[in-house]
């Protein structure tokens, strides 16, 4: 999966998130935002969040019995069961 500039400033603004780091050069991507995908998809009871995820990263998902590894290339990004 993959987020854009765009979808992570409109999900910042519903929230009323005005931290920097999600509507600034580099665009960081809300774990909330990150989170909710994945909830969606796997019905996560908890996540850690390790790296940040920027705009255009692709996170590959690995769902391995009821553990799931998000990656941006070689780097872990979160896990949850």
């Amino acid at each position: 999966m993959t987020f854009t500039k765009e979808e992570i400033l409109e999900f910042v603004d519903d929230v009323h998130d005005e931290n920097p780091i999600h509507r600034c050069e580099s665009y960081i991507v809300h774990g909330c935002l990150l989170l909710e995908a994945l909830y969606n998809q796997y019905n996560l009871k908890f996540i850690n969040f390790l790296n940040p995820v920027l705009a255009g990263d692709t996170v590959r998902i690995n769902a391995e019995s009821s553990k799931v590894t998000c990656t941006v290339g070689d780097i872990i990004v979160c896990e949850g069961e």
